[in-house]
């Protein structure tokens, strides 16, 4: 649904990638891979917060080809009118973990409800066995964890 939306990545200095078919990479120099992103198909479009415009809430991950793959709850804002072109503008993420995985992501009375699978305390990094339940929302155009 973001296609050729571009993503903010904290994790790498606020790096700045497009996602082409929801998916992008960027290069530093002599072709050496800086970071990888892509979207996971856990999306909702809906007008969250009720501020009139609509919202996209999208489970996406990073990796910078080594070791950990960093899962976000992303938050985008579709911006324009009749009299241009409609684009989704990135507004912020709220980190999940490293190789979280994501069960699902529904909208509930108190907000966003994401499904997950989070590391135990014995858990290697390879594997999380926990699963848990976290709210979030959108207030004043901002992405947080939290519910109503």
């Amino acid at each position: 649904i973001l296609h050729g939306a571009e993503i903010v990545l904290p994790v790498f200095d606020s790096l700045r990638v497009r996602l082409v078919d929801g998916a992008g990479e960027v290069f530093g120099p002599d072709d050496v891979l800086v970071a990888r992103v892509g979207l996971t198909e856990w999306q909702m479009i809906d007008d969250f917060d009720g501020d009139g415009r609509t919202d996209a809430v999208v489970a996406g991950w990073s990796s910078g080809g080594g070791s950990g793959t960093f899962v976000e709850l992303m938050h985008f804002v579709l911006r324009g009118d009749e009299n241009s072109d409609f684009v989704w503008v990135w507004s912020g993420a709220v980190p999940l973990g490293d190789r979280v995985q994501v069960r699902g992501l529904s909208t509930t009375d108190r907000g966003i409800e994401a499904q997950l699978t989070v590391h135990g305390t014995e858990d290697p990094l390879c594997c999380p066995t926990v699963d848990v339940v976290r709210q979030y929302e959108i207030s004043d155009g901002i992405l947080r964890e939290g519910g109503r």
